[in-house]
């Protein structure tokens, strides 16, 4: 249910309270425009006050309840009319409820926003015996300020007066210097963070420093976007792709076949996004036949024997699916069988 509101098209006309949940804020404002009704009709009798006003009260339970209660309630006083009306149609407690919010509340932001927002709230409890006077509101507001503000209060030798105002007033000139002084100081290091950021050519915030930029100049680019000055993102490999370079020890980096080394060894770096083009099973196929065609060392047996002088020396050709390599190693006789069958 929304909250009700209070609707007075001018002080010389009664107010109404339209439907809705009933807040001791509103019921104050109804108060109070009731009064400035009264004030503009000098020739009212006291006694027509609550008869004059009842009628406002358009939420259908209220004004059954009004209706109801009519001959007894036009016989009270207006203070006496209010008064029932917050007792029957405000929650149980709620005056101690304003005081607790008004002794639990700390100084957050602006001095005087804070203490104002509080004053009004105290002022809801006029008539009750949970109103705050003067002096215990002022103790109060002292006891809550921000650290900084309380200790220049202090230093000020700011003492409760009995006069709200007074003391509001004094302690709102000392907030805001101090909040003007740290507006300058906060100033003074964005200008200072400013002039460190351009002598090292941050002239942007740092955490867009190392992201990509469009050079200016279109040829200014790597020499794979020599053409254009956009820069093409290269596609993520597909699993079609993975699988090829897996059987046809290739790069996932540099995305070449029969490469001879892997990604985290690559030198090549990544190949251009321009016109790039999946890789297929023709071309691990084309790959291997140039692999093929180029010339491999022989080893002879002349060769070998010249290298090792000893007749023992074994030859042994180490097979690979990219480089075939031939070993001679030297004569070792631990590794030949006699005719008997012992080593030695």
């Amino acid at each position: 249910m929304p909250t009700a509101e209070v609707i007075q098209p001018s002080g010389t006309k009664p107010p109404t309270l339209t439907a809705g949940t009933v807040t001791p804020d509103v019921l104050r404002e109804f108060e109070q425009c009731c009064l400035s009704y009264f004030d503009s009709k000098n020739d009212m009798d006291p006694k027509d006050y609550v008869k004059r006003v009842g009628g406002g009260l358009r939420d259908r339970v209220i004004a059954d309840w009004y209706g109801t209660n009519r001959t007894r309630l036009c016989k009270l006083s207006f203070e006496d009319f209010i008064t029932e009306l917050k007792k029957k149609w405000l929650p149980a407690d709620w005056e101690g409820d304003i005081r607790r919010r008004i002794l639990g509340s700390k100084q957050t932001g602006s001095f005087y926003e804070w203490a104002s927002n509080l004053r009004g709230l105290n002022t809801l409890l006029h008539d009750t015996d949970h109103h705050l006077s003067d002096t215990t509101f002022i103790n109060q507001l002292e006891a809550n300020l921000e650290p900084s503000l309380g200790a220049m209060v202090h230093e000020e030798k700011l003492k409760p007066t009995g006069d709200v105002d007074v003391w509001m007033d004094s302690v709102k000139v000392l907030d805001d210097r101090e909040r003007r002084k740290r507006a300058q100081q906060d100033e003074a290091i964005r200008a200072q963070l400013k002039r460190t950021g351009a002598s090292a050519g941050l002239t942007e915030p740092s955490r867009r420093y190392n992201t990509f930029r469009q050079p200016t100049n279109p040829n200014a680019g790597s020499s794979n976007n020599t053409n254009s000055g956009t820069f093409t993102r290269l596609p993520k490999l597909t699993e079609n792709e993975i699988s090829l370079l897996n059987q046809h020890d290739g790069c996932r980096k540099c995305r070449r076949f029969y490469a001879g080394h892997r990604s985290d060894k690559c030198l090549n770096g990544f190949p251009s996004g321009d016109n790039y083009k999946p890789l297929t099973s023709a071309d691990a196929e084309a790959a291997k036949k140039r692999l093929g065609n180029k010339p491999v060392a022989a080893v002879t047996m002349s060769s070998a024997a010249d290298a090792v002088p000893t007749s023992n020396a074994v030859a042994a050709v180490l097979g690979s699916t990219s480089y075939p390599m031939a070993a001679v190693m030297p004569p070792n006789e631990s590794s030949v069988f006699s005719g008997t069958g012992n080593s030695r």
